[in-house]
């Protein structure tokens, strides 16, 4: 048994031949602004996928801050590069305060 799936958005071309999307919820028109038929077709299929699979777009979301900061940290530390991604500041002490402390 196959279940029908409602699609978010609906895909329309104007009579100027540039592609248009509307959102069936809110009633909003966005121009995709193409002609382009297959390019028109994909921006749409990836408005309805990103809405049928909101938890996988967040996961996506979260991932990305923190793998930018690895990179800009040119390390592998993950306590950094989430704190990083986070925008915390970090507080390290001198060389001499961590010697002071930890003897």
């Amino acid at each position: 048994m196959r279940t029908i799936v409602k699609l978010r958005y609906r895909l329309f071309q104007r009579c100027t031949g540039i592609f248009f999307i509307e959102d069936r919820v809110t009633g909003k028109q966005d121009s995709l602004q193409t002609r382009d038929k297959i390019a028109a077709q994909r921006i749409f299929n990836a408005k309805n996928e990103s809405h049928q699979r909101p938890a996988i777009n967040l996961q996506i979301a979260r991932a990305y801050p923190e793998r930018f900061a690895q990179e800009a940290l040119g390390h592998n530390s993950k306590a950094v590069h989430r704190a990083y991604a986070k925008n915390a500041q970090m507080k390290l002490p001198s060389l001499e305060e961590y010697e002071r402390t930890s003897r």
